[in-house]
């Protein structure tokens, strides 16, 4: 009885061991990300001298914390094509502008690695009806988002530029990534305010200052090759100003103009 008893101390004294590490570590995770004020006071004024102004307000809180995702795109869109027509054995064939899936169902055409036209015999009525009907070809709930008249596709809650669907006429086209395909992998990503200094670098050169900086979000930055190649998704700066939005890749720091279809 004695040692039933104390076996049950034992355990109620490692699990509050395992809380109190799980807070302490929780808490240095958060430090290690949050970013000083001090700091970012000092990127504001350093910005504002190189004519670009960006509210306290506006400049986020904490680090980025994101990981790269390289995703194989061979034959990656099949299985969408193949349920999307309702035939799981339905062999693909190769003429005009790309490969095609073609039943009494509709035809699906594949013109890239990621892109893709699906014209149904049915009729769309909505982009929410398109929705449901790519979330029963195999993607997530969660991964895609109407926005207005498109629809946009998520990884882990954050936008993957480019990667957007629109329905016009009956005919539902745009480019999705199978992101359960991929590996993801970590490095070394800027803070906000050295991002930044690197948007304020690129709007000096193009001689599109003084600008004021609107919002500074996170997205991925997909890059996609041929019919046979990968998908490398990378953490990325979205800032916005008067001049338009911009791209600022968070493990290059390449800067570039986002489209405005993105």
């Amino acid at each position: 009885m004695q040692w039933g008893k104390a076996k049950n101390v034992l355990i109620a004294v490692l699990l509050l061991v395992n809380l109190f590490l799980y807070a302490v570590t929780a808490g240095m995770v958060r430090q290690r990300s949050h970013m000083d004020e001090e700091y970012v006071e000092n990127a504001i004024s350093l910005l504002q001298s190189r004519g670009v102004a960006v509210e306290r307000s506006v400049f986020p809180e904490r680090r980025i914390g994101l990981s790269t995702l390289n995703v194989s795109t061979k034959e990656m869109l099949y299985p969408m094509a193949r349920a999307l027509l309702e035939d799981p054995s339905l062999e693909p064939s190769v003429a005009g502008e790309g490969i095609w899936f073609r039943n009494e169902k509709g035809s699906v055409l594949l013109t890239g690695s990621s892109d893709f036209v699906f014209v149904p015999v049915k009729t769309l009525n909505s982009l929410e009806e398109a929705r449901e009907l790519l979330i029963k070809s195999g993607f997530s709930e969660n991964e895609l988002q109407i926005e207005g008249d498109r629809l946009c596709q998520l990884y882990k809650g954050v936008l993957l530029e480019g990667c957007v669907t629109r329905l016009q006429g009956n005919a539902l086209h745009g480019r999705l990534l199978d992101t359960s395909r991929g590996s993801s992998s970590t490095q070394e990503l800027m803070d906000a305010a050295n991002a930044l200094l690197l948007f304020a670098a690129h709007m000096q050169e193009e001689e599109k200052v003084p600008c004021t900086v609107s919002l500074i979000g996170n997205v991925y930055e997909v890059e996609t090759g041929g019919l046979f190649n990968a998908a490398t998704c990378t953490p990325a700066y979205r800032i916005v100003c008067e001049a338009g939005s911009y791209l600022v890749d968070a493990v290059s720091g390449a800067v570039s103009q986002q489209e405005e279809d993105s």
